[in-house]
């Protein structure tokens, strides 16, 4: 074959090449199970100041979350696994009679799921989530206590269940 046959069947593999990655390119961005965006990002953005100062205040407050995931139990939608959060002020005492909710994060899974957590005394507060993804979650821990409004975000580890 002569060098200038080779040109058509140049320009004919790159066409393919290109086709067969808009493909892949297609495919990963129709995959439920790529990167996660946040969710109303432009109006959190807008609102980076006022997010900003609470967070200041709630830093101001001295409190500290630990948070932990106990195994998941079931499976699909009806994966549910117990979320346990423990606040302590700066002095490590427990803040009781808090209102405290979680928004749970997985960076494989669309939802987010959310709970209020009951208070268990000691500073913790617990309720069943529906996790449905051993791995590492962000938790973002909102808690009310008269004026005082805490917020924060810690990971926890969910384990597999035992089999």
């Amino acid at each position: 074959m002569k060098p200038g046959q080779l040109w058509p069947a140049a320009m004919i593999a790159v066409l393919a090449l290109t086709v067969i990655a808009n493909f892949a390119v297609l495919r990963l961005a129709h995959d439920p199970d790529a990167a996660i965006v946040e969710p109303d990002a432009y109006p959190k953005a807008v609102a980076w100041d006022s997010t900003a100062a609470r967070r200041d205040a709630s830093d101001a407050l001295g409190w500290t979350a630990v948070a932990t995931i106990g195994a998941i139990e079931g499976a699909g939608q009806a994966a549910r696994a117990a979320v346990r959060v423990t606040i302590v002020d700066h002095d490590g005492l427990p803040i009781d009679g808090a209102r405290v909710t979680v928004e749970a994060i997985h960076n494989r899974e669309i939802r987010r799921p959310s709970a209020a957590l009951a208070g268990q005394g000691a500073g913790a507060y617990e309720a069943p989530m529906p996790l449905s993804r051993a791995g590492m979650w962000e938790l973002r821990v909102h808690a009310d206590r008269a004026a005082a409004h805490f917020t924060t975000s810690v990971r926890a580890d969910a384990p597999r269940s035992a089999p």
